[in-house]
């Protein structure tokens, strides 16, 4: 429970970082990577509680997907991105596999300390 209530006030945080202006100062220093670890976290609590006992793998994979449509959400209505991706179409894919990377980083985290309870299974 302590897990769930830290991993949605660091996606609170996150969302409201990202919808403010500093949102390319948090890419250009790569900040944005903590908030996608966190947001992982968040994630696979979320699907956590949903779902009850959850295999690892399974955990994972839904959390990358939760990830995926992320970064279309992004794509779709931040400006910034978009033109990013029309103009620097390289750099934005690499930056949206690093983003994707550390989702899944925040996913096996909450699945390491969850796995302490013994709550989660391989």
């Amino acid at each position: 429970m302590v897990l769930s209530v830290l991993s949605v006030f660091f996606w609170l945080m996150a969302f409201w970082l990202t919808t403010k202006d500093q949102s390319e100062l948090l890419s250009e220093l790569q900040i944005d990577k903590i908030i996608h670890f966190a947001g992982g976290f968040f994630s696979a609590s979320v699907v956590f509680l949903a779902l009850g006992n959850i295999r690892r793998a399974k955990l994972i994979v839904l959390v990358f997907a939760i990830g995926i449509l992320w970064e279309i959400w992004e794509l779709l209505f931040l400006p910034d991105q978009l033109a990013r991706f029309r103009m620097e179409f390289v750099l934005w894919t690499a930056d949206t596999l690093f983003d994707l990377v550390a989702d899944i980083l925040g996913a096996y985290f909450f699945a390491g300390l969850s796995e302490q309870d013994q709550k989660l299974y391989d």
